[in-house]
Parts: C-alpha cells; structure tokens; sequence
C-alpha cells in the first residue's frame, strides 16, 4: 500500500504537471482568523488567538458544479491564528500575526482511504497601523496600514521525497506584502457599530519558482451589543484571488471570487476576556477554471487587553 501511495504521488506531481490541485486551502494565515480591524489605544497590548477548522468539498468550474472529477474528494485544515497588537500612540499601532496548521488534509478521490497530509508554520505578519481619522465625538474612525509577510521557512514540505501541492504547503515560503485599511462608524446610542475592513495581500515567488496569487479581501461588518456581557455580528466578505503561477506560467485552476456570510457571538467574561464564536458558509463562489471548493468554516476566539 505504501508503495501503491508512492507511485500515485509520483504520478501526480512529477508525470501531470498540468494538473493541479487547486486552491482548496490557501497557504499563509487564513483570512477572519487572525485578522483585527482598528487602531489600538495608547498603551494598550492586545493578545487574541483563534482555532480555526475549514471543510471543503465538490468541484466547480466557474459557478457550476462538475461530477465525477478531480483528483480530491473532500479537503479541510485546522488552524490556530495568534495576533498580538500594541498602541505606540494616539496615531500609531502595530501588529503581529501568525499561525499554526495542526494538519491540512486532501482525501484522494482516486484512492479511497487514502490522504495527503501537512503541518506547520504558516507565514507571519508585520503591520504598522496609522490612525487618519479618530473622533470620539462622531464616533468615527479610520486608518490604513502597511506591512511584509515573512515565512518560517524557504523550504516545502515533501512526502516520501516527493514535494506536497502548493495549495497544501503551510506557507508560501516566500515573502510578500500587505495592505489594509478601516472605516469604523459608531452608534453609541442604539449600542450599534458598523466597520468596513478592506486587506490586500502580495507574494513573491519562492525558491520552487511558484508565485501564489494575490488577494483582496473586504468585509462589511454589522455589531450589535446586546447588553454589558453579549454581542451579535454579520459579516459579509468579498475575497478575491488571482491566478497562481508555476515557473512564470499562469495556472488555469487557480484563483477564484467568493462572497461569505458569516454571524458571530461575543461574550464578555469577567469585563475581561472576549470568547468569540464564529461559523461561515459562502453565498457566492465563482472558480476560475474546475476546482474543489470551499464549503464551511467555524472558529473559536479568546481576546484580552492589558494595560501596559
């Protein structure tokens, strides 16, 4: 069985390289967990972390849906983001974030009981954020920021001496840079807020020469507290990836436009710890070319601020 295994991964990544696994689960650190939106007071350290589990399953090709292809039945991960975030003062804040895939599985359509699996660092994040406009009194607030992702390593990961997929590799091993901006209008009347976050994300072709595509990511975000201990969200995300490119070649069945519906629960333990439940389903997927596609996702947050 083993060597049954060998050769199939032999078969697919050295004889096929024209066929790709698609973008089932992106390398780097998934996009909702590990991601705050907003400036952080003066003085304020903010330390959040998030488990994430992502199942995806069924090929598309554009919005519809194509049986009986592919060489994957069904993919998921399970992640743990961490962001640590600083106010240097009323106009600056930093933060940085990383990750850990615990596993990223792809079942083999082909081989039934069969999986490829893959662990590890995923790349971090350095962002400086400066606060353009911050009223209190208005209850508005909106920065921009700018940053580099850097990954653990420059190395893939391989499996019996064969490199793993690109879309499974826990990172990019390449460096990369980011972009983000917030608009935040507060209605402290009606306990309401809502926040437009909007990130765009660059890479570098690594030292496989594979270049991951880029991605813009915006959310519209409703916040309703409830009362001093409970508050409800929906968030809606357009994300959008362009193609992939493999030793300067644009690969077909990368890159997609997706739009997420996602409700999420906050409670306030003790006026100091956020738990945060989140469970996202698509509304919209479009794929470029046939790819398996991304079906559901929930994560669970903890938050907590310390005065420094």
């Amino acid at each position: 069985m083993c060597f049954k295994f060998f050769f199939l991964l032999l078969f697919l990544f050295v004889l096929t390289p024209k066929i790709n696994f698609s973008q089932c689960c992106s390398s780097g650190s998934p996009l909702g967990v590990t991601s705050n939106t907003g400036m952080v007071d003066k003085g304020i350290f903010r330390v959040s972390t998030a488990f994430r589990y992502n199942f995806s399953e069924g090929y598309l090709e554009g919005t519809k849906p194509v049986s009986n292809y592919g060489l994957l039945s069904s993919s998921n991960y399970f992640f743990q983001g961490i962001v640590l975030n600083y106010g240097i003062n009323y106009k600056l804040s930093s933060e940085l974030e990383f990750g850990y895939f615990y596993a990223k599985n792809q079942y083999l359509r082909l081989l039934p009981g069969q999986y490829l699996r893959c662990r590890g660092l995923s790349n971090a994040t350095m962002i400086v954020k400066y606060g353009l406009l911050n009223s209190v009194s208005a209850g508005i607030e909106v920065s921009l920021g700018t940053g580099v992702k850097f990954p653990f390593t420059f190395k893939p990961k391989f499996s019996n001496n064969v490199e793993l997929p690109a879309d499974i590799q826990p990172s990019t091993q390449a460096f990369g840079a980011v972009g983000v901006m917030t608009i935040k209008k507060e209605f402290s009347k009606i306990k309401f807020t809502s926040v437009f976050n909007s990130r765009f994300e660059y890479n570098l072709t690594n030292s496989s020469n594979y270049h991951y595509g880029s991605r813009l990511s915006s959310s519209l975000i409703f916040i309703k507290r409830i009362n001093n201990n409970w508050a409800f969200s929906l968030i809606t995300r357009f994300d959008f990836l362009s193609h992939d490119q493999n030793m300067g070649k644009e690969l077909i069945n990368t890159g997609s436009k997706t739009i997420v519906v996602a409700p999420q629960l906050r409670y306030i333990l003790n006026k100091k710890w956020y738990l945060i439940a989140t469970f996202e389903n698509p509304v919209y997927r479009n794929m470029n070319g046939k790819q398996i596609t991304y079906r559901y996702s929930y994560t669970f947050g903890l938050l907590r601020e310390f005065k420094l």
